[in-house]
């Protein structure tokens, strides 16, 4: 189980996820997050894109443990039939994140959550987010236009 990706988001992923989880007659809520690389000005200079490295070993084990204590398990994946509902457990959750450089406008991360109702849709995807942003060893270099660069600061 990993959620790291090289480069940016496929962003057809998200068409994909809600796909899946309308297959899947227990799910009546879905939220879906794209986090986006914006272009933000700093004294240094305007960001043209974040650089992106983990240590995937720690960060898909943190990411096992925050997702067993918010959902109960750490399946993340697409792939099971939901025409068996016993093959996956609810509520759903496939999660992307890029490594890499992402350019502006693309995206470095893509939570999906199908559940069985659209409160827990959005509790459990909001919790998921800042997990990932305070438990996980991510790092984000934001390089500049100025051929410089600072080291993100998840806010």
């Amino acid at each position: 189980m990993s959620i790291f990706v090289d480069g940016g988001v496929d962003i057809g992923l998200v068409a994909h996820a809600v796909a899946e989880f309308n297959r899947d007659r227990r799910v009546g809520g879905q939220n879906i997050f794209v986090g986006q690389v914006r272009a933000d000005t700093h004294p240094e200079g305007v960001v043209t894109g974040i650089e992106f490295t983990a240590h995937r070993e720690m960060a898909d084990a943190a990411v096992s443990t925050f997702l067993k204590r918010i959902v109960g398990h750490d399946y993340i994946e697409l792939t099971a039939s939901a025409a068996d509902n016993s093959a996956t457990a609810l509520p759903r959750v496939f999660i992307r994140h890029g490594l890499g450089l992402i350019s502006v406008g693309e995206a470095p991360l893509l939570i999906a959550v199908g559940t069985e109702r659209r409160d827990e849709a959005f509790r459990i995807c909001r919790e998921i987010l800042e997990a990932l942003k305070s438990e996980v060893p991510i790092y984000g270099k934001e390089l500049l236009d100025s051929e410089s660069h600072k080291w993100k600061v998840n806010q």
